[in-house]
């Protein structure tokens, strides 16, 4: 019974490290009802998820490769000004 009462009494940051795997379906079905049943009564948990669910969705539909492109550019120039401000060039 302990542990079925440590699972009903799920914490916040449980609940969103174990977002994937719920969203996957990729966990025991106990833990599972637990975190849905979490959703439903955290609204800071569930605009969480509805925010992490949003964000796979978006990326999905992006096209392949563009993205990462972006993304390595757009680092490399913050890293380059980070690097040169540290080194005190303005």
């Amino acid at each position: 019974m302990g542990a079925m009462l440590r699972l009903r009494m799920i914490s916040c940051g449980d609940t969103v490290a174990m977002l994937s795997g719920y969203v996957d379906e990729d966990l025991d079905p106990k833990v599972y009802d637990v975190i849905k049943k979490h959703l439903e009564g955290c609204d800071n948990c569930r605009a969480v998820f509805d925010s992490f669910t949003k964000t796979i969705t978006i990326y999905r539909q992006l096209p392949e490769g563009e993205v990462l492109e972006e993304v390595h550019i757009r680092l490399t120039e913050y890293l380059k000004k980070e690097i040169t401000s540290e080194e005190g060039n303005p």
